[in-house]
């Protein structure tokens, strides 16, 4: 329309000539980028709506998401190569709307689980090496071996940042790690309950906390353990800032590692309790009205500082805490020497990793049976406790590192200033009831606190997180004798009344020992092929019962494990030889 005279005149007029050229030579080429994929696989992910294209890629299969920065590197590249000319970016936008709608709607799309370097289930765990020519090492209860990804009909996205993990050597140790790590049998013991949790595909995973003075190589010893499992570019990084930026992490890793913290807030907390067991994060999608972009991850995570920052009880609840010794000036050596040292010997401790896994896997339900009392993320102990045999320690220190662990936990959050307060209020009065109004007026007596403690940031401002801080602190308490009942709000004022009162000491002594014995034992009759047992020389078998008999005894020196090594390594020979890929010949 155009306005002359002040009236209004509608001009029509015919479409430009030009124009509609263009048009259809925009979308002729995206149906040409479109053909591009005749032979790709179209996924759809199940969790998350998400398309996903398997492409072939110097002869194999390269899972790439539609909206990814690769797939459309790989749809200008294939089109350059057949057109000799570069695709109109306007172009390559319809050819990806088109495609993603493919991978979501089409009827031949694979429904699919698209995981982040770990997969699986109880029966197959699969670990992505995340090199160039897509395979993982598939571990199950008689062994492990290395395929690609499309012959294991298994689906893992690349994240930016991810590096390459080596192929697994057959015939290594993981104890070989021990030897970088100055830690003792029972410190040796929780790392390596960590790493074989990290790689289950399925949470609940342990909080791996590395405290130590300045220079005991806590975040040397955090980036080994990383790069056993999930090497990154960025292996460390510090304090994520909220939540928002912890799952984002999450999502695109499979370990997080928190380096050289010098507090938790309570929100990080939070954060890292949901990232243990299972947890999400939801938004409102960019410019978008009402989409929402979903993350929802559990995963492994390691925090490293010089004092004890974990002090939240349900977080102590989940963290497996190990302090790091000191290294003297003599034993030091150069980053240099340190990493070519160990990248040597990485093929080898992956191998030995996956032996355990496989131990792990294969006598879990026996392991299970056998146990007595469970602590808490019960499901890692138990894999810890039946790869014990694989760790190079005695018979018994997996539950006697946890036990110590817990124990510890316990002292660390009998540290806060609100149960130091009860325990004085317990000491004089062995019973009290009352509300929680009340109670908060009465620890903020100076019989029981003083000034610079309620000014501090722990002491609890109102009734609510008093309440709250006793539900974090009943636990520990009990440890020492005090039980704390919070009850239901009753009346017709709907208090809620606290009691105080004495109650028997919790024992957390010998959480699993017995399972231990009895795992040990069971080890040391079930021989299997070569008179070996669960992936252990018959000798280590025997071994390893007399342990169990004993309570097991001192930390062997490198050079004594060194030949020990050696020896278990000739004896194990046979085994191992059944195949390259394969080197948990005595599980076979």
């Amino acid at each position: 329309m155009r306005i002359e005279d002040g009236l209004y005149e509608e001009v029509i007029t015919e479409p430009d000539a030009g124009t509609k050229g263009a048009d259809e030579t925009r979308s002729t080429i995206a149906v040409q980028l479109c053909a591009r994929l005749t032979d790709a696989q179209y996924v759809r992910e199940r969790s998350r709506h998400r398309a996903y294209v398997r492409v072939p890629m110097d002869g194999v299969g390269a899972l790439l998401a539609v909206r990814s920065r690769d797939m459309r590197a790989w749809l200008a590249r294939a089109y350059y190569q057949a057109e000799g000319r570069v695709p109109p970016r306007a172009s390559l936008e319809d050819a990806l709307a088109t495609i993603e709608g493919m991978a979501l709607y089409g009827n031949d799309t694979t429904d699919a689980d698209v995981a982040v370097r770990v997969a699986g289930d109880e029966d197959t765990i699969d670990l992505d090496l995340g090199d160039d020519k897509w395979r993982m090492a598939r571990v199950t209860r008689d062994g492990w071996r290395v395929c690609s990804h499309v012959e294991g009909a298994r689906y893992f996205r690349r994240a930016p940042g991810m590096l390459t993990l080596p192929k697994p050597g057959g015939g290594g140790s993981l104890t070989a790690l021990h030897d970088y790590l100055r830690v003792d049998d029972e410190g040796w013991a929780l790392l390596a309950s960590w790493l074989i949790a990290a790689l289950r595909p399925q949470g609940p995973y342990p909080v791996l906390c590395l405290t130590g003075e300045a220079g005991a190589a806590k975040t040397t010893s955090a980036r080994m353990l990383r790069a056993l499992i999930d090497p990154s570019t960025v292996e460390t990084t510090g304090s994520l800032r909220e939540p928002r930026d912890a799952m984002i992490a999450a999502d695109a890793s499979h370990v997080i590692a928190l380096d050289n913290l010098s507090r938790l807030d309570d929100e990080m907390s939070d954060v890292l309790c949901r990232l243990a067991t299972g947890g999400g994060y939801r938004a409102r999608a960019l410019y978008t009205d009402g989409d929402e972009h979903i993350i929802a991850a559990t995963r492994p995570v390691i925090v490293t500082s010089i004092g004890d920052v974990v002090r939240r009880g349900d977080l102590l609840d989940r963290t497996l805490a190990v302090r790091l010794h000191a290294i003297p000036g003599s034993e030091r050596r150069t980053e240099r020497a340190l990493w070519a040292a160990f990248e040597r010997d990485r093929p080898c401790i992956l191998g030995g990793l996956l032996d355990a896994m496989c131990v792990a896997m294969r006598r879990h339900r026996e392991t299970a049976d056998a146990a007595q009392r469970l602590p808490r993320l019960a499901d890692p102990y138990l894999y810890a406790l039946a790869a014990e045999p694989m760790l190079g320690v005695p018979c018994g220190t997996i539950a006697r590192a946890w036990t110590r662990t817990r124990a510890d936990a316990h002292a660390v959050a009998l540290e806060h200033s609100v149960a130091e307060a009860v325990r004085k209020l317990h000491g004089e009065q062995v019973e009290w009831s009352g509300t929680a109004t009340e109670l908060l007026c009465l620890l903020a007596a100076d019989t029981y606190t003083n000034e610079s403690t309620r000014r501090s940031r722990d002491w609890p401002s109102d009734a609510t997180r008093l309440s709250g801080a006793l539900r974090r602190l009943m636990p520990s308490l009990r440890t020492v004798g005090i039980e704390v009942e919070i009850g239901d709000r009753t009346g017709r004022d709907r208090r809620r009344i606290v009691h105080i009162r004495t109650c028997l000491i919790e024992d957390t002594d010998g959480v699993g020992v017995a399972a231990s014995a009895a795992s040990a034992a069971s080890a040391a009759q079930g021989k299997g092929r070569n008179g070996e047992v669960s992936g252990l020389p018959s000798a280590d078998a025997e071994r390893s019962a007399a342990d169990a008999e004993s309570g097991g005894g001192p930390r062997q020196r490198p050079q004594d494990r060194a030949q020990t090594d050696a020896a278990d390594a000739a004896d194990a020979e046979l085994a191992y030889s059944r195949g390259p890929q394969n080197s948990l010949g005595a599980v076979l």
